[in-house]
């Protein structure tokens, strides 16, 4: 089944050339605004298919670039007064930690090495102490706020529709590493993962 076109169309003193408009309207435009308005449709058109060629031809340049970076070692970049720019080309490294596992690593130390910030439309920090003197955690938090959606009407079915939580974890890497060096903690396999992610930047 051909599938039904969502405008409808009109003809033009513009040889090849059909206005789209809405099906239940019958243009009232005059012969000069048509004209301009295909002018700049065409020149718009003509403008995109340059920039997607250039981006396809920026993008294969980029991967020839980082190609050659990579392979060469300490190579970072390169300098042209000749032409006025500055190419560099890098790696930054992204640390991701499996909290699960960082827990059981680091037991008893966790606290000491990890901060922990609970998000649920609000930012709360792990362990802090109210006036009541209760202790902010995860697991508290988390049945306060699903009691509070409960006494407003919400059934335990639809909180997962209104309720999500996320915890983000801050590690102080240096304390980390010095613990793990010294031998008074052990990463289980998996707790700590490195992504390396080359960049590009080019200024004048």
């Amino acid at each position: 089944m051909a599938k039904k076109e969502r405008f409808g169309t009109s003809p033009t003193h513009i040889k090849g050339v059909q206005l789209r408009r809405e099906p239940d309207v019958e243009l009232d435009i005059l012969r000069k605004t048509t004209e301009e308005f295909y002018d700049l449709a065409r020149k718009y058109y003509t403008i995109k298919c340059e920039i997607d060629r250039l981006d396809e031809a920026k993008r294969l340049g980029r991967e020839q670039i980082l190609k050659i970076a990579q392979k060469t070692k300490g190579l970072r970049g390169l300098i042209s007064e000749k032409d006025n720019f500055v190419l560099t080309a890098f790696p930054s490294e992204k640390v991701s930690y499996d909290r699960d596992l960082l827990r059981q690593s680091l037991q008893i130390s966790y606290p000491a090495i990890v901060r922990e910030t609970l998000i649920v439309s609000v930012f709360v920090s792990a362990g802090f102490v109210t006036k009541k003197g209760i202790t902010i955690s995860e697991e508290i938090l988390q049945k306060t706020i699903r009691k509070a959606l409960m006494g407003l009407g919400i059934s335990e079915e639809e909180l997962p529709k209104v309720m999500s939580q996320e915890i983000n974890i801050d590690v102080n890497e240096r304390k980390l590493k010095s613990m793990v060096d010294k031998g008074k903690v052990k990463l289980e396999s998996g707790t700590r993962k490195e992504k390396t992610t080359w960049n590009v930047k080019v200024e004048p």
